[in-house]
């Protein structure tokens, strides 16, 4: 989180700030020169940045499809597993179609999906908080559009499920959570503590996520006061 201090009202001497700005890039893994291809790809319009401080870290735009960068392409394709998931179920008989869905299995259920919600837990956030405070300027006649609210949704309700099921689910079942069937789909919710102690360990997860949530929501809803 620290890398994203320049989005508050703190000055910095300009090679700290191209720092913070090559820090950022790499942590949010936006290796891609995505503001170059995305606006044909997505041909979503032309917006003004939503404030000057998330503009000069790289969110210039209000769609989350626009300001995820890089990690919009992981996103759609993680979201594209899923049909594919479908159609190997569905053909289940054929041995292709079977080792394909035993493949994708662990990944999207869910393991690989709630990893890269975590990951990307901060960016969900403030780039989704600031889709869902645009919508009302912009039709969903528009595909660029229709796309991005229904991104937005999806993690949005990732960001909200996943400390829920931290809180009243893996905590309930503590020592379960070694076993193969709570490992195979929940362990990338709890890999950063250790098990070795009581369930209160927990709550460090819980922390991971209520913090990127007060500090994207200070970044969006108060970025009128003075200190912001």
């Amino acid at each position: 989180m620290v890398v994203n201090y320049p989005m508050i009202n703190i000055q910095f001497p300009g090679n700290a700030f191209g720092l913070f700005n090559a820090m950022i890039t790499i942590a949010s893994f936006d290796f891609l020169p995505t503001d170059k291809f995305y606006p044909q790809v997505f041909r979503t319009p032309e917006v003004s940045p939503y404030s000057e401080k998330l503009d000069r870290v790289g969110i210039s735009g209000k769609f989350i499809i626009m300001n995820m960068g890089t990690l919009t392409i992981f996103i759609l394709w993680q979201i594209a597993l899923y049909p594919i998931y479908l159609f190997a179920h569905c053909c289940r008989q054929r041995i292709c179609c079977q080792a394909v869905k035993n493949r994708l299995h662990n990944n999207l259920f869910w393991n690989g999906t709630i990893l890269l919600i975590q990951e990307a837990y901060l960016d969900i956030c403030i780039c989704g908080l600031i889709n869902v405070l645009s919508y009302k300027e912009f039709s969903w006649t528009h595909p660029g559009i229709v796309l991005s609210n229904i991104v937005t949704i999806l993690l949005l309700l990732g960001v909200i499920i996943l400390p829920l099921i931290v809180l009243f689910y893996l905590k309930p079942h503590f020592d379960q959570l070694r076993t193969e069937q709570f490992e195979s789909k929940f362990s990338s919710s709890y890999s950063m503590v250790s098990l070795k102690g009581s369930s209160n360990a927990l709550w460090y997860c819980m922390t991971f996520y209520l913090r990127r949530i007060a500090f994207a929501a200070s970044v969006i809803f108060l970025a009128s006061f003075p200190f912001f």
